[in-house]
């Protein structure tokens, strides 16, 4: 396929390999959307730093702000050991070699993997014919360890302490459903319906600001519960709230 045209006005060109015709026209479609944006330069002089940075700019519209912000580290980290590189010179050793430095450095497990999974990905997309990640065994994971409930007795106390605080709402409200934080803040009014909560939006706080986006789940709203015990809570901070902004209105 045509990627472009030197100064010269020489046709760029570029082969496409995949197992399958659909992964072609995908792997083509992608490049297509780099060469007109003239941000991939001859494969001869493409670096592992400037198709990192393709890549990223290509999952931007389908990615979380958290993980987009996680793919800014990873290359961070790529960029320092492997930026300079020739992504055809790029070969498994090299690769290896980086995954034992970060080791060295005390990068978890799960964080390389993360890494080792973001910059495979990157190579598979057909640029070059070879994934030099091919020949690299993925970090292996460290030691699982077991997320740890409140005894009866601790979830008591936590109750006890924090019944006086502004978000003892939230608290209650995590400790009575299970809900994530993240899942939490992101609530609003409109989300209660008498006694179902749905959860319809997540708030995380990427480069010190507040981002809004769609829950994990991709089975539609999840949709929780709620005890009369908890009802009760959150009808309280309601009134509470109203009473507020009607001062302030005054």
């Amino acid at each position: 396929m045509t990627i472009g045209y030197d100064q010269r006005g020489k046709q760029r060109r570029k082969d496409v390999y995949g197992k399958s015709q659909r992964e072609v026209i995908e792997k083509k479609r992608k490049i297509e959307t780099l060469s007109s944006n003239k941000s991939i330069p001859t494969p001869e002089r493409l670096t592992v730093e400037a198709w990192v940075s393709c890549c990223i700019e290509l999952r931007k519209p389908e990615i979380r702000p958290r993980t987009l912000e996680n793919y800014g580290q990873y290359s961070k980290r790529i960029n320092a050991e492997l930026g300079r590189t020739l992504l055809s010179k790029l070969n498994p050793l090299q690769v290896q070699f980086f995954y034992s430095a970060l080791a060295q450095q005390g990068l978890s497990p799960s964080v390389r993997q993360h890494l080792h999974d973001f910059l495979n990905a990157s190579m598979k997309m057909g640029v070059i014919p070879t994934n030099p990640l091919n020949g690299v065994d993925r970090p292996k994971g460290g030691r699982v360890v077991e997320p740890k409930a409140l005894e009866p007795a601790e979830a008591q106390k936590l109750i006890r302490d924090s019944k006086e605080e502004w978000l003892f709402p939230a608290i209650y409200l995590m400790m009575a459903t299970g809900l994530r934080i993240g899942e939490t803040l992101g609530l609003r009014w409109a989300d209660l319906e008498g006694d179902k909560l749905h959860i319809r939006q997540t708030a995380t706080v990427v480069n010190n600001r507040v981002v809004f986006g769609p829950p994990k789940t991709r089975r539609g709203v999840p949709t929780v519960y709620l005890s009369p015990d908890v009802m009760a809570i959150l009808e309280q901070r309601r009134a509470e709230q109203e009473l507020k902004r009607d001062v302030a209105k005054e």
